[in-house]
């Protein structure tokens, strides 16, 4: 009998598996939208008795770039990114005490989810003391368009993306490049984080 058991959950456990890996990650993808929808009111009501019972009330005040910032709560994490609480705009978030890239903002709502940096895929900036070349950063790798170009330094989000001069001003890279490879700087996943919003929302927002 129990190994009819270990046999039935074997072969339904196979078939989700099979079935997540030819549906591209669809499969898992909204079992994980689920669960995150489920377990917010659950998160809600944890976070209200933790403030009910905090003697000490903790108030984080963020300055970046000269401006002060609102800091926005990590819900959970995931393989590719992580849901955050009330993301309201699309933008690049970063860890507010490194002041590190973490990542992408991909969906927004009350519950919305940010795409990890070294999960995505984008144009950089191989910077050093005296050379500046554009590459391509995919899979934890950097593609130089010439191979054969000796390309060395500090790796920045593309002066093309949005804030990128901006992070390369400030010294925010994600990694070092040397002699063809590419040392990534993962940062870990904080509690909070800060939304720098995108140039169309920023506009539209400035016209309201």
């Amino acid at each position: 009998m129990r190994e009819n058991v270990l046999a039935t959950v074997s072969m339904v456990l196979l078939l989700i598996l099979l079935l997540d890996v030819f549906t591209e990650n669809v499969f898992s993808t909204i079992v994980a939208e689920i669960l995150a929808k489920i377990s917010y009111p659950l998160y809600i009501s944890r976070e209200y008795l933790e403030s009910f019972f905090e003697k000490r009330p903790t108030t984080i005040n963020v300055t970046l770039f000269g401006k002060r910032e609102d800091v926005l709560v990590i819900l959970s994490e995931d393989t590719n990114g992580f849901y955050v609480k009330d993301l309201e705009t699309r933008g690049l978030v970063i860890e507010p005490r490194s002041r590190q890239l973490i990542g992408f903002v991909e969906r927004t709502g009350k519950i919305g989810y940010v795409r990890k940096w070294w999960e995505s895929e984008f144009p950089v900036t191989v910077e050093s003391s005296e050379t500046r070349v554009v590459g391509f950063y995919r899979k934890l790798r950097i593609e130089i368009p010439d191979p054969q170009l000796e390309v060395a330094g500090k790796v920045y989000l593309a002066d093309s993306e949005e804030y990128g001069r901006l992070l390369r001003a400030h010294d925010i890279s994600i990694g070092t490049f040397n002699d063809g490879y590419f040392q990534p700087k993962i940062p870990r996943i904080p509690k909070y984080v800060i939304v720098l919003p995108s140039y169309e929302e920023y506009d539209e927002g400035a016209r309201k």
